[in-house]
């Protein structure tokens, strides 16, 4: 059986983007939205997210604020991704999918609005 084709399991994580190689990051505070950005390495906590799996669906919360990734869901904001405090819903829920072919890649969708996270 092929790993990708595993669950994730609960635990602390680093994601990087395959195309650019960099680290899904985010900003620690309010000026900047609390926004997700890619990132190189820095091996620290802000580049270490923490999945919970709530059946084949996780929430990703960053370690060093203990904030939950999250996406706005209209156009006027650009469907950015943010960190948010926990709020219990389906924006702050992502489905991981596994990339046929690939040993432990994945893409994540939104499950409120089954969008995909990508980076410019």
């Amino acid at each position: 059986m092929s790993h990708a084709n595993m669950p994730i399991a609960a635990g602390v994580y680093t994601v990087r983007q395959e195309s650019s190689g960099r680290f899904m990051d985010a900003h620690e505070n309010s000026a900047a939205d609390f926004s997700v950005v890619t990132r190189t390495a820095q091996n620290n906590d802000t580049q270490r997210w923490r999945f919970t799996p709530i059946g084949a669906v996780y929430t990703l919360q960053q370690v060093s604020t203990g904030r939950y990734m999250d996406a706005h869901e209209n156009s006027a904001a650009d469907y950015s991704v943010v960190t948010r405090a926990a709020q219990n819903n389906d924006t702050q829920r992502w489905v991981a999918l596994p990339v046929i072919g690939e040993l432990s890649a994945y893409t994540f969708q939104q499950l409120s609005t089954g969008r995909f996270l990508d980076a410019h």
